[in-house]
């Protein structure tokens, strides 16, 4: 099926932040590195003189690029693009204007097809324009984070979860007919790829019911991811052996990267250790290949069949290259609850062989 006029445009506005975000986050030295690959940033240009991205959309991209001499030749490629189309399409056995040769079929790249993320401007507008989570003392979201044991100054102050306020306005921010805030998912945590990079965000109930994702996009490959773990993910193997915390589920991811990592030493948490949330599909051989060897990994997945299985997909890819225990069985219970109950286990755990 092929994409339609606004799918495309939404892809390329989406394309436009996400790759001036790249150019804005890499490290100094690396920039050049990043610009080499020119072409991206020249495809811009051709979705501007193709009608399916508007310079001021562009330009507006380009605001996020803290540096000069980078947004200046962010929007150089995007200007150069726009004057030359990338490669023009010439029909099979017929010459170009003002020439009688033959001419083999060149067919400039086709536009991508729709993402299976959503828009990274839309994802922005959602996730950095809400409300602090311990500014709204007294309403359902906030009361239900310190019936958990969590402590909404530090889930803001980690940007680990935020709170929505009002009803989104974009389709895929639905759930059951009705926009995440009218349902009641009003905890979004931000979602990370292989690479630490920001893509999607899950919407977790306030109460006893679980997040969903955004309609019509995959979650696959994604996870959550502290500070440091989306940093360890940026430099995947050059990075240094750490302590990793792999958990299953908003709760206790938010538990180890909060109110254990950042409140209570005694849990033995490294304050430099990574913590990783995971659900069904999350975790690939893309992801396990960033984790640098030599790292101690601690699976706190729950207690039961799902987390039983999770653990061992996990296990798999690392095994023989880090140092990797399991969680010992908390008699149904996960590690939120224990929390709650003030039996939250030190780690380690029992070392898989």
């Amino acid at each position: 099926m092929n994409p339609t006029h606004q799918q495309r445009e939404r892809y390329a506005a989406d394309e436009a932040h996400r790759l001036a975000a790249e150019l804005d986050s890499a490290p100094k030295g690396a920039a050049t590195s990043v610009l080499s690959d020119g072409g991206r940033y020249y495809r811009l240009g051709g979705y501007v003189a193709e009608g399916f991205l508007s310079m001021a959309e562009a330009e507006a991209a380009a605001q996020g690029i803290r540096d000069r001499e980078r947004r200046r030749r962010f929007l150089s490629f995007v200007r150069h693009g726009k004057r030359k189309p990338l490669v023009p399409y010439i029909p099979d056995g017929e010459a170009p204007s003002g020439s009688s040769k033959r001419t083999r079929k060149r067919t400039a790249p086709p536009l991508p097809p729709p993402p299976d993320r959503p828009p990274y401007a839309e994802l922005e507008r959602l996730l950095w324009g809400v409300t602090h989570l311990a500014q709204r003392t007294g309403e359902a979201l906030a009361d239900w984070i310190k019936s958990r044991g969590l402590v909404p100054e530090l889930l803001d102050e980690r940007r680990l979860g935020m709170h929505l306020t009002e009803r989104p306005e974009w389709p895929w921010a639905r759930y059951g007919g009705s926009d995440w805030y009218s349902a009641g998912n009003r905890l979004l945590v931000p979602l990370w790829d292989a690479r630490g990079r920001l893509a999607s965000v899950r919407a977790r109930f306030v109460g006893k019911g679980k997040a969903v994702a955004p309609t019509g996009f995959a979650a696959g490959g994604l996870l959550m991811a502290d500070v440091t773990a989306r940093a360890m993910l940026e430099e995947g193997m050059r990075g240094p052996a750490r302590a990793v915390v792999i958990t299953e589920g908003e709760p206790d991811y938010l538990t180890w990267a909060s109110a254990v990592k950042h409140a209570d030493p005694h849990l033995v948490a490294p304050s430099d250790a990574a913590v990783l949330g995971i659900f069904n599909g999350s975790w690939t051989d893309e992801i396990a290949a960033r984790i640098p060897s030599g790292c101690t990994v601690h699976i706190r997945t729950d207690d039961d069949t799902a987390g039983n299985k999770y653990a061992a997909d996990v296990h798999k890819t690392l095994a023989g290259r880090c140092t990797v225990y399991r969680a010992e069985a908390r008699d149904g219970c996960d590690d939120n609850d224990l929390l709650q109950l003030g039996r939250l286990p030190s780690l380690p755990g029992v070392e898989i062989r």
